[in-house]
């Protein structure tokens, strides 16, 4: 009787570690493509102001956008 409550509380322990460690990973990975996300952003902005051979506040590249 003893034996079995305790593998059933270990049981539940296993599953929230394993859920905690699911939310870990998601975290880590939202984090990453957001560094990529906005890494990309600011190289697709150089790259146009690059080619337009304007400053990046003139209206050509607002319309550009």
């Amino acid at each position: 009787m003893l034996t079995r409550s305790r593998a059933k509380l270990s049981a539940s322990f296993a599953e929230k570690s394993l859920s905690d460690n699911h939310l870990i990973v998601f975290k880590q990975y939202f984090f990453f493509m957001f560094i990529f996300f906005s890494v990309f952003v600011i190289f697709f902005c150089w790259i146009i102001s690059r080619n337009t051979k304007v400053d990046s506040l003139s209206p050509k590249v607002v319309t550009y956008l």
